[in-house]
């Protein structure tokens, strides 16, 4: 289910279960973090391009979420209200080491000379590696390409993620991101122009004049450790692509020019989640934390959940 753009799940029955969870009721807890934490993680993933670091990252942003979901008063949907926190808390988050790794050697990969020279001039022997060659080039393609988002600075990166790689409509995201439609689109069609000049100055699937290719850059991957062909991270064929997933999304953003950078990410998988909720409802309901609430002072949730305006307060993006 695509939380932006499909409604399988009724306002009355996401109140419902808000309710629910505002009560304490696990069940409800449960289907609320199951229904959303897929996109919240793809999102992370995309943010801090290190699959446990955005695993981290991404049970903390649920956790503190379901923390202050008594603090939900129903002005906006449910779904704004947690992104917006899910948003908050990557934006804030402390540099990884793999973004400021991405950040420092950004600049040598669109020196064809120094490409040249790194990447070699024989292409790997698939009897020396042991994992199908193309499975190593599309792992390295995707790592590859998650890395080159770092050229973006994270509200860019942000606005690209929503906007152009998970089709997020412009009032949504600009509602998530506390913007306005059209300064949401302004901003998005800037960081598509930003990244495609970044890529095209060092990739050849978007300038096919420059020497990169991931089946030629595979020899210096593997021997850098940059990519284990014994653990590949993103496995090839089980996950859909991302067009399959928000290929209705795709067809509505008519005011929005789609061009072959933007492909590129949407052949991207769209990865399982692993499930947080187990971890989080025990975390919630342990002794320790309990009494921790019991000490602290007490705000009764709402009975009700309503709709329209933005709960910003619980979030802090002004």
């Amino acid at each position: 289910m695509n939380p932006f753009t499909e409604d399988r799940l009724e306002e009355e029955a996401e109140a419902a279960l808000v309710r629910g969870a505002q009560h304490g009721d696990a069940a409800a807890m449960e289907r609320l973090i199951k229904l959303h934490q897929r996109w919240i993680f793809n999102v992370v993933l995309r943010m801090v391009p290190d699959f446990d670091e955005a695993e981290d990252l991404c049970q903390e942003i649920i956790l503190k979420a379901f923390l202050r979901i008594g603090s939900f008063q129903g002005r906006s949907r449910f779904r704004t209200w947690l992104y917006r926190i899910a948003v908050n808390q990557v934006l804030d988050a402390r540099e990884s080491d793999c973004e400021r790794t991405l950040r420092a050697s950004g600049g040598r990969f669109a020196d064809d000379s120094f490409m040249e020279c790194y990447l070699g001039q024989e292409i790997a022997d698939p009897q020396a590696i042991p994992c199908d060659l193309r499975l190593l080039a599309q792992e390295i393609r995707i790592k590859c390409m998650l890395g080159m988002l770092v050229c973006l600075d994270r509200k860019q990166r942000m606005v690209f993620i929503l906007g152009g790689i998970l089709g997020v409509g412009s009032r949504t995201a600009g509602e998530i991101l506390g913007m306005s439609d059209e300064g949401f689109r302004k901003a998005l069609s800037r960081s598509r122009r930003r990244l495609r000049n970044f890529l095209f100055d060092r990739c050849s699937l978007v300038n096919p004049a420059k020497p990169c290719t991931c089946a030629r850059s595979i020899r210096a991957n593997v021997q850098g450790g940059y990519v284990d062909p014994l653990h590949l991270v993103f496995g090839a064929g089980s996950s859909s692509a991302i067009r399959d997933i928000v290929c209705d999304a795709r067809r509505r953003l008519d005011t929005i020019e789609f061009d072959r950078c933007q492909e590129l990410y949407l052949d991207h998988p769209f990865e399982e989640s692993p499930d947080f909720s187990r971890e989080v409802l025990r975390i919630l309901e342990s002794e320790d934390f309990r009494s921790l609430l019991d000490a602290a002072p007490r705000h009764r949730p709402p009975d009700a959940v309503h709709a329209p305006d933005t709960d910003r307060t619980a979030t802090g993006i002004d």
